[in-house]
């Protein structure tokens, strides 16, 4: 542990003009020796070290002293081009899968943002990649002068609180400052440093017990579709992908101040209009679907996902969650859940027959280009969207707690998904027939136990948007 003093250089000439100044003020050498700023502030090399203060009272000074005595300290920045147009997403030397945990794990775990460039982020997002891009070039002590300066106060006590939690996590020290002096709560910094603007300082150690931004103010309310359309425009496939009349929906908001900070959308299995028959009804009755959990940027990383994935929020006992953005950042673990495998994603001799018409299709630039037997192509579009729904109703009686259906009972439910089919276009059974691949999880209300009681205090790897 290193002390650090620093007195501003006394005058040594100058310029003409700088005589003239001396003299017209009548200032004799003596009043211009150094003047003490800093002296004697230790500055630890472990842990989170905040430093506040005036405005010239020797912040930045310290910081640069540091950086003098560590040179492995890493102040973290952008690419190297300010004009770097490429995806967030390709400025990390690691695979993919890593980098998309990362960036969920400071709070950009969204489609959207994987393809933004760095330059055209925000200020909030800016820093939050800075601090990714550090850690994956192994950078483990990082020195950060204007910490979160630019950002209003309410996004960058969220961001202080996401950056202590990934830095405590992964075991990353830093030592930031800032004139704002409004971070000590969600920072916990192990060591708080004021300085004052006549030259005094006044250190305090503390626990590292950062408090999360605004929990006292966070409510769960139900909601309604008017809520998630405010905030759709932040989730990768916007709208809902069923008809909402058709649907038992259940909106509920995440508040934060009053204001519409995260939305959950659960919906039964199958239409209302199926309720009539009683292989459809049984499933409704056992199972929710958890359509959509989106969060608004500004407020990801305090955990406002993990509260919005609860199962007791549901109106059945089992909570079913699908999400592409689970297969790299499984956050509905941290929420109480479990990993399922999707029915969508086994492959089957129908799915590879498909796969195989695909090369062929997109070749040609599309469906409506390519030059084979459309009838034919239907035909096999049509088999493998009724496997695909049928493979889904049974997963869907499993995660359900039901028993399986006797054979003649399970045809019934087959000629009724060909009958639905029959009813697509050509476009309409390829988006069908191809789903993209998804991770899987399941939750019963019952299960959750300590897992949802723990959410206010200790939040989970929170992406933010799902599925």
């Amino acid at each position: 542990m290193h002390s650090y003093s620093w007195s501003r250089p006394a005058f040594v000439g100058g310029t003409e003009s700088s005589r003239i100044i001396t003299s017209v003020f009548g200032l004799s050498d003596d009043r211009f020796t150094g003047v003490p700023v800093l002296e004697d502030v230790i500055v630890p090399r472990t842990g989170i070290t905040y430093v506040t203060g005036y405005s010239g009272a020797g912040k930045s000074k310290l910081l640069e002293l540091f950086l003098s005595q560590h040179p492995e300290a890493h102040v973290p920045s952008g690419p190297a081009d300010p004009a770097d147009d490429r995806p967030l997403v390709e400025l990390f030397d690691m695979p993919l899968q890593k980098t998309l945990s990362l960036l969920g794990q400071v709070g950009l775990g969204e489609a959207f943002t994987y393809l933004t460039p760095y330059n055209r982020l925000s200020d909030g997002q800016r820093a939050r990649a800075r601090l990714a891009l550090a850690y994956s070039e192994s950078r483990r002590l990082l020195v950060i002068d204007e910490f979160l300066s630019t950002l209003d106060r309410e996004s960058a006590r969220i961001a202080a609180y996401g950056f202590q939690r990934f830095c405590r996590r992964n075991g990353v020290s830093a030592v930031v400052a800032t004139a704002h002096d409004d971070l000590a709560g969600a920072l916990g910094p192990d060591l708080l440093i004021t300085l004052d603007y006549n030259g005094e300082k006044n250190v305090v150690h503390q626990p590292c017990m950062a408090t999360v931004p605004f929990e006292e103010t966070v409510q769960i309310r139900p909601g309604s579709l008017a809520d998630y359309e405010e905030l759709a425009r932040f989730h990768y496939m916007g709208g809902l992908d069923v008809p909402p009349d058709a649907f038992d929906i259940r909106v509920h908001v995440a508040e934060v101040s009053g204001k519409v900070a995260g939305v959950k959308v659960l919906s039964s299995p199958y239409p209302n209009a199926w309720q009539r028959f009683r292989e459809f009804r049984e499933v409704n009755e056992a199972l929710t679907i958890s359509r959509r959990t989106v969060v608004h940027p500004v407020f990801r990383s305090i955990g406002l996902a993990h509260r919005l994935c609860d199962p007791r929020l549901a109106s059945r006992d089992n909570v079913y969650i699908r999400s592409a953005l689970g297969r790299f950042q499984p956050f509905p673990l941290s929420a109480g859940y479990r990993s399922v495998e999707v029915a969508d994603n086994r492959e089957t001799e129908l799915s590879a027959a498909v796969a195989e018409l695909a090369v062929s299709v997109e070749a040609a630039g599309g469906p409506e280009k390519w030059p084979g037997d459309r009838a034919k192509a239907m035909n096999l579009l049509r088999e493998r969207g009724v496997e695909l729904l049928v493979g889904e109703y049974v997963q869907y009686r499993e995660l359900g707690g039901l028993t399986p259906l006797a054979h003649a009972e399970l045809s019934r439910v087959r000629r009724w998904f060909t009958r639905c089919n029959e009813a697509l276009s050509y476009e309409q059974l390829w988006e069908a027939a191809r789903p993209f691949l998804m991770a899987g999880f399941i939750a019963g209300r019952e299960t959750m136990g300590d897992a949802a009681a723990a959410g206010s205090t200790e939040v989970g790897r929170e992406a933010g948007v799902s599925p």
